[in-house]
């Protein structure tokens, strides 16, 4: 009886052992311990090219892949780093681009790491060509810009008016002289220019061209820049007026006013106009007398 009852307690403790330890085995079995594979889509890559890594693990359930590339010839060179999830088929991929810290040409080299317990890793390469590319303000830089057209009678520090052998004398910063163009109806000259940024226009301005005047007293002039009054500063001797004008970015028009200023069609243009107003006159005058002396028949 005894040794009935020993043989039943050594069976159920065997059949306890075999049925525990599958338990056991399946626990050990969670452990990552089988490779990981990396691959590149390309041997070599250029700046602003994609870069895809992609491979596979044998069991998946371990978190996600870890991914660096490192190089060239530098281990510790990391110039780029990535998480991936590992699908259920145990693929993996992250994409790169090539170019940034990625600044050397050589041969780089992808690491992957994968598993908690047992890490699984595995490397590839590949090479880089760092490639310069024109940009689009390099492209912008490199047109011509349209070339402004600008009046005959301005040089690049003088301005000639007809009718006159005296010229107006100036200075620009910022931009550059269009034309000038006498007003009668306003007494004025009225200056174009291209401001590209902001600048100071300096003229020294005979006063045979114009002038400004109080009865006989000398007279400051007036000034618009943009149609609107401006501070500036003149200077005034016998012979001209010397006037400096500050202008901003963007400027068109500066306009100077006085009470006198040279006719458009010059000096002799005028005289000519004159000469011939009086001609009509007198021959107009005479054939009106000749009329009235006519006696009629």
């Amino acid at each position: 009886m005894k040794n009935q009852l020993l043989v039943l307690v050594l069976s159920a403790i065997l059949v306890v052992s075999i049925s525990a330890a599958p338990a056991v085995y399946g626990q050990t079995d969670n452990i990552i311990k089988a490779p990981i594979t990396v691959a590149t889509d390309k041997d070599t890559y250029e700046t602003g090219e994609s870069i895809t890594v992609s491979g596979e693990v044998s069991r998946a359930g371990a978190g996600d892949v870890s991914i660096e590339i490192v190089g060239p010839d530098d281990s510790q060179n990391r110039v780029g780093i990535q998480q991936s999830s590992v699908n259920m088929d145990g693929t993996y991929d992250a994409v790169f681009t090539a170019g940034g810290l990625m600044n050397k040409e050589g041969t780089y080299t992808v690491k992957v790491y994968y598993g908690v317990v047992n890490v699984a890793t595995a490397s590839s390469s590949f090479g880089y060509v760092h490639v310069v590319t024109e940009t689009p303000s390099d492209e912008t830089d490199d047109m011509e810009e349209p070339e402004v057209e600008v009046a005959d009678n301005v040089f690049p520090d003088r301005v000639t008016m007809e009718g006159t052998e005296d010229m107006i004398m100036y200075d620009i910063t910022g931009g550059k002289i269009l034309s000038v163009t006498p007003n009668v109806n306003s007494t004025s000259l009225v200056i174009t220019i291209q401001a590209d940024e902001d600048g100071v226009l300096t003229m020294t301005i005979p006063r045979t061209i114009l002038d400004a005047k109080d009865g006989e007293e000398d007279d400051s002039l007036y000034v618009l820049v943009d149609y609107e009054e401006a501070v500036f500063d003149e200077e005034i001797t016998e012979t001209d007026r010397t006037v400096t004008i500050e202008f901003m970015a963007g400027t068109e028009v500066i306009e100077l006013i006085g009470t006198f200023v040279i006719p458009e069609f010059g000096v002799i243009a005028v005289m000519i106009l004159a000469a011939a107003i009086v001609s009509v006159i007198v021959i107009t005058s005479r054939r009106t007398s000749l009329n009235i002396m006519t006696p009629r028949l």
